[in-house]
């Protein structure tokens, strides 16, 4: 089966990518913040995309205080981008399968999670109707709890350092990006089309 990460820098991401042998794509290759580009990519070779790919900059700021450029962005990368894969993915194969990530945010949202969890809620909405159009591609959501890489850090616009970040971790149990990589992986080669990581 050849397979092809997609947002492979970020620690899921790149943990997928060593564990699976495949190709991977960062955003210096396909940037999704231009989702537009997403029509002219080739994906015919692939049997399978995880779209690891997935922010929420400058989100500790709160709504009011982001800037508009990253809302833009956590709404192009999370929703408009994961579509769009999906769309090139399923005109280009006869089969297939997309993984795509959601996040638990979405069942337990606070206030400054508006965009991110909003942006994610659209992803699974716009999917669950998505997979009854097409039957040639398996849609398959990982949905994560709280899992420790550089998310949070980037949450924070580099106004903390990565120690400081890391510290911020002390009383809870996030989880390892190789345990998640471990359970994605279970997930598609048993054929699930859903699995809820925490």
């Amino acid at each position: 089966m050849n397979s092809i990460v997609i947002g492979s820098r970020g620690g899921i991401g790149s943990v997928l990518q060593e564990k699976l042998g495949c190709d991977g794509l960062t955003s210096q290759d396909l940037d999704l913040y231009y989702s537009n580009n997403i029509q002219f990519y080739d994906f015919e070779k692939y049997d399978t995309i995880y779209n690891a790919a997935g922010h929420s900059k400058g989100t500790y700021l709160g709504f009011q205080q982001n800037t508009y450029e990253n809302i833009i962005s956590q709404i192009n990368v999370n929703f408009v981008s994961n579509i769009l894969l999906l769309k090139r993915f399923a005109e280009q194969k006869e089969d297939g399968t997309y993984v795509w990530i959601s996040s638990d945010v979405m069942d337990h949202p606070r206030p400054f999670h508006s965009v991110y969890a909003s942006s994610k809620v659209a992803s699974q909405y716009a999917m669950d109707l998505i997979r009854k159009e097409i039957d040639h591609i398996r849609v398959v959501e990982i949905k994560l709890g709280f899992t420790k890489t550089n998310f949070r850090y980037n949450n924070f616009l580099g106004t903390k350092t990565k120690e400081e970040v890391d510290q911020s971790y002390n009383g809870e149990t996030p989880l390892d990006p190789v345990f998640v990589a471990e359970q994605i992986i279970d997930t598609v080669s048993k054929g699930e089309l859903y699995r809820n990581i925490k």
